[in-house]
């Protein structure tokens, strides 16, 4: 990095940041000051709002650092209770590391698509504005057009659908609309980390679903049932999973248990369009009991913030009710543009491609730590790759100080898991092999090395 940042140690409290720029400087200098012990666990820190005032950064920067520390188990934020250095002593296995910080040169922790591999938004949009309803005053759940391309791919026979934003508020909101606060939702887990801490924050109690080769543990779901689990999250690819993919034996086997239950069940489609797989869905024998939400934010580029719910009438209305209290909808050009995504030839062949070069990326990442005797996997869809771990913090800031980021493992989990992770998303993972060797010796060294102020290279 080619300036220096520090604290500002004039001030009083908090210090302020000073010289950093970007929320990667503003990583480093929280990094470096939990390894040295200027900022020993259990300590507070202030808000967003109060940093971006002192220092002069952009909230969207703060927060972004905040995600990203947060994400790997430095810092947790408790519910009105603010933002504090995770304490290695309530964290069983997790010590910090003495380090020396180095520019952060590769981020594997942020579950984004990548950009070059995205198809060409003008087309689409341009086609978009071409809809004779645009600016009408009225508002439909979904646009005919976007309705007529979705509607044939569905995976099952939907009574009805509507367009909502982001995969990741889709879910939220599915979710939110059929419990209330105290509510116990079952999750396939490893899951996403901002899915747990949202539905924590919003007072859901959480229960963890256990996967294995064939999906979802049919032991495991009935003990989230019998606990009274009013709606069960199922990753219908299982693009978090350690590894496998469900079966559709499994999902019928599932399904009897979900029959005897009043249970909501709201199918994750986060691969979307990206899937080489079929899509396992509970729809088909349980139409009443599923939504359904498919997300294109992968596929098509995290701007056009349209995904696409489909179940039954009486779940979606509750749905599109809790959505900003009933009076949101989502733009018509948004709607029509992915239409065109979805039905044009060319963005098809992009998809095919993108979906190839993911899937490779994340075979080299797990064959490169093979090849050096590491445990590592991600399932036959995964979108990440799962690294077990004797020490997770330690290995987290190890690669930190080598420049490489990834996720807390522990994060994705709803029930504490037995052991520590790695969570490296492989979506922007380099295509050189000679990188993607560089980055799993950097891993094996940071899960195996004994010195913590020792550098793989």
């Amino acid at each position: 990095m080619s300036h220096t940042i520090d604290f500002d140690t004039s001030a009083s409290g908090f210090p302020p940041l000073r010289g950093a720029t970007s929320s990667e400087d503003v990583v480093e200098l929280i990094l470096r000051h939990v390894d040295s012990g200027q900022l020993p666990p259990g300590s507070r820190l202030p808000t967003i709002r109060s940093i971006t005032d002192s220092s002069g950064l952009s909230f969207r920067t703060v927060s972004s650092a905040w995600r990203v520390l947060r994400d790997r188990g430095v810092i947790e934020t408790r519910r009105r209770g603010g933002s504090f250095v995770v304490d290695p002593a309530t964290a069983p296995g997790r010590a910090p590391a003495v380090v020396e910080s180095r520019p952060v040169l590769t981020d594997l922790s942020l579950l984004h698509a990548d950009r070059y591999l995205l198809p060409d938004l003008r087309d689409a949009l341009e086609s978009a504005l071409t809809d004779p309803a645009l600016n009408a005053p009225t508002r439909e759940p979904i646009t005919p057009r976007l309705l007529s391309s979705a509607q044939p791919t569905w995976p099952f026979e939907a009574e009805s659908f509507l367009a909502s934003g982001g995969g990741a508020e889709a879910v939220l909101l599915s979710i939110v609309a059929n419990t209330e606060p105290g509510d116990l939702v079952a999750l396939d887990e490893p899951t996403q980390p901002g899915l747990l801490q949202r539905l924590a924050a919003l007072g859901r109690r959480l229960i963890g679903v256990e996967l294995d080769e064939q999906g979802p543990v049919p032991g495991s779901l009935r003990i989230a049932l019998d606990a009274g689990a009013r709606v069960y999250v199922f990753q219908v690819h299982a693009p978090f999973a350690l590894s496998g993919h469900p079966s559709s034996s499994r999902v019928d086997e599932l399904g009897s248990l979900l029959a005897s239950a009043d249970t909501v069940i709201v199918e994750d489609d986060s691969v979307g369009p990206l899937a080489r797989r079929d899509v396992a869905t509970f729809g088909r024998t349980l139409p009443e009991q599923v939504v359904h939400v498919r997300t294109y934010c992968r596929s098509y580029g995290p701007d056009l913030r349209t995904s696409v719910i489909g179940g039954p009438e009486r779940l979606l209305t509750r749905i599109a009710d809790a959505r900003s209290h009933g009076v949101a909808a989502t733009s018509r050009i948004l709607q029509d543009a992915l239409s065109h995504l979805i039905d044009d030839p060319n963005a098809k062949r992009k998809l095919a491609t993108a979906a190839q070069a993911y899937s490779a990326r994340g075979e080299s990442l797990i064959a490169a730590l093979r090849a050096q005797g590491l445990e590592a996997s991600r399932g036959p869809e995964g979108h990440v790759a799962w690294v077990p771990v004797a020490d997770e913090q330690r290995a987290l800031l190890r690669l930190a100080a080598e420049g490489i980021l990834v996720g807390a493992g522990s994060r994705a989990f709803a029930t504490p898991a037995a052991r520590g992770y790695l969570r490296i998303v492989t979506l922007n993972l380099s295509d050189d092999p000679e990188e993607v060797a560089r980055i799993a010796r950097a891993i094996v060294h940071a899960t195996t090395s004994a010195d913590p102020s020792d550098h793989y290279d």
